[in-house]
């Protein structure tokens, strides 16, 4: 049965104001707060609980990632009018325990990721919410049944319409994706928020390349599906010798994957036009 709490907020700034909801994992009982920007948020007490860890090692990977532990996107500074000096409570978004998760170490740590990662909160106002209208067709009074039919025929009109400006951002993305151009794993970390290094790893733990000879690769799961290729550059060396480079590039359908897991709000834009705006 779901259950909801109501902690005393002296400033709840873009934490719903609706009380919040009492999930369960594993043996821990965590209390979930939708959030108006990133779909919900947590506090350190509760993600350390969830991950089998204490708060100080929350603190501390807060502490020495500073550089991956964004405030804003990763985590969100909630005043706690109970504390001393109102001083500000740390609130976890749903991107930020799943960048936690990549950075402890444990089957724990993965199975928390996990369930953060498909965990989907919306926001509902049970005060305000409106009852589902019946089909005309279920409806008696000859007067009402006509009236619901012209609201539903105004509703499919709409959908016709919308339909129609979506077809050609359809076709536009469909472009995008068959395009050749490619990008540079920093450039698709830039669009991330990530360092180069860190989107590596993160995509090395989740299974989709790995480090051979000083070079990226794809994993056999996901070489031949036209996500990235290897790239050769030419340089001249120290000692005026030419030399050749390998690395791996990714192609319009490989960052566009690594989007879906990483960003799926993410809207597609051509690698040329982002080379011609730089």
């Amino acid at each position: 049965m779901l259950k909801f709490f109501c902690p005393n907020l002296c400033h709840l700034s873009q934490l719903s104001q609706l009380c919040a909801m009492q999930l369960q994992f594993d043996d821990v009982t965590l209390n979930v707060r939708a959030h108006q920007v990133h779909e919900w948020a947590i506090t350190t007490a509760e993600v350390a609980a969830g991950f089998g860890v204490t708060p100080e090692a929350i603190r501390s990977h807060k502490s020495r990632n500073s550089d991956e532990l964004l405030e804003g996107k990763h985590f969100v500074s909630v005043a706690n009018c109970n504390a001393v000096g109102n001083q500000a409570d740390t609130w976890w978004t749903k991107k930020g325990v799943v960048r936690l998760g990549f950075l402890i170490k444990s089957e724990r740590a993965k199975r928390f990721r996990d369930w953060a990662e498909d965990l989907v909160v919306k926001t509902i106002d049970k005060a305000n919410e409106q009852p589902r209208a019946l089909p005309s067709y279920q409806i008696e009074d000859p007067i009402q049944r006509a009236e619901q039919w012209i609201r539903e025929q105004k509703e499919k009109q709409a959908l016709v319409f919308e339909n129609a400006e979506l077809k050609p951002q359809a076709e536009y993305a469909q472009k995008v994706l068959l395009s050749e151009s490619t990008l540079t794993t920093t450039k698709i970390a830039q669009e991330l928020g990530y360092t180069a290094q860190a989107l590596n790893r993160i995509l090395a733990e989740k299974g989709i390349q790995y480090k051979q000879s000083g070079i990226w690769n794809l994993t056999r799961a996901y070489n031949g599906k036209g996500y990235a290729k290897l790239s050769t550059f030419y340089r001249t060396g120290s000692d005026g010798t030419p030399r050749t480079e390998h690395n791996l590039v990714w192609t319009e359908a490989g960052r566009q994957f690594i989007h879906s897991l990483l960003n799926p709000a993410f809207t597609a834009t051509p690698a040329n036009q982002l080379t011609a705006n730089a």
